[in-house]
């Protein structure tokens, strides 16, 4: 008797085709919704008698074995038929996690839903990995994302190298690449704060600006560090009036023409020229 809490996989029985999983569930499915989705099923299903694909009978559907656990499948499956309102959970296991973006790369899905998903996975990992893995797996959109979050973050790159078991499969080159890109950009970014000295009569060294531009310096690419709140928080307690009004005077320039002009165009051209690098894979 079946437990009430086995999982229920998505299966029609009116399906021409038979997906088996690694650990043996079976998918009844459509054939034209894999080949609608995936250039790898369109060659895989155009074929008879491809290899992986048994038929006892002209009456039964084939059956193609899969290396992917049913869990990857189900949700895979899910995403491609666009039945749920809403997407379905990410896996829990990290494991299942490596399995659906493996599966999305080997199948060469381009379906949207899919890839939404996969942009959540990619999120869920920690920015260096997440890299890694983008090139890994050959997803350039996830590769511009995940070294946004190493630029905005201002991640340890050579730090990391030994906790990201992905590098191993990532050349030299490519890492050090990306870490002279953010050295690069973050040293232009911060640079941008001497652009805008402040001081009052009183305190011609502008000393109370030293606070923002060290909190800019730190960390140039964080959305947070250019708030006016964070930046009133750290000059509340001046005890010069002048410089209070100067600040307040600034804040909202610096807001505008600091971040969103100059700062975010060092960070785009920064995540282009990493993108652009061809040799990331190791030989």
């Amino acid at each position: 008797m079946s437990s009430s809490t086995e999982p229920k996989f998505l299966s029609f029985p009116d399906g021409d085709i038979v997906l088996r999983s690694s650990d043996g569930v079976e998918f009844r499915v459509d054939s034209i919704i894999l080949r609608r989705s995936s250039t790898f099923f369109v060659d895989m299903l155009s074929v008879p008698g491809s290899s992986g694909i048994s038929s006892t009978t002209t009456l039964e559907p084939e059956t193609l074995e899969l290396t992917e656990n049913s869990i990857v499948l189900d949700l895979l499956l899910r995403l491609l038929y666009s039945l749920d309102p809403e997407l379905p959970p990410i896996p829990d296991s990290e494991a299942d996690k490596i399995s659906f973006l493996i599966a999305v790369d080997k199948f060469q899905i381009s379906h949207r839903v899919v890839n939404d998903t996969a942009a959540c996975i990619y999120a869920s990992f920690p920015a260096l990995r997440a890299w890694a893995l983008a090139i890994k797996f050959h997803s350039t959109a996830q590769r511009k994302a995940a070294c946004e979050r190493v630029l905005v973050d201002c991640v340890d790159v050579l730090g990391q190298v030994e906790q990201v078991k992905e590098l191993d499969e990532i050349s030299a080159r490519a890492v050090s690449r990306l870490h002279r890109i953010q050295q690069k950009a973050i040293k232009e970014a911060a640079a941008v704060m001497d652009e805008f000295p402040v001081a009052c009569s009183k305190h011609s060294s502008g000393r109370w600006w030293d606070g923002p531009r060290a909190t800019w310096k730190d960390h140039p690419f964080a959305s947070e560090a250019y708030a006016d709140s964070r930046c009133f928080d750290i000059v509340r307690g001046a005890d010069c009036g002048e410089c209070r009004i100067r600040f307040n005077a600034l804040a909202p320039r610096v807001n505008r023409q600091l971040k969103r002009e100059k700062v975010q165009s060092l960070l785009e051209a920064a995540i282009e020229e990493e993108s652009e690098a061809v040799d990331a894979s190791s030989k």
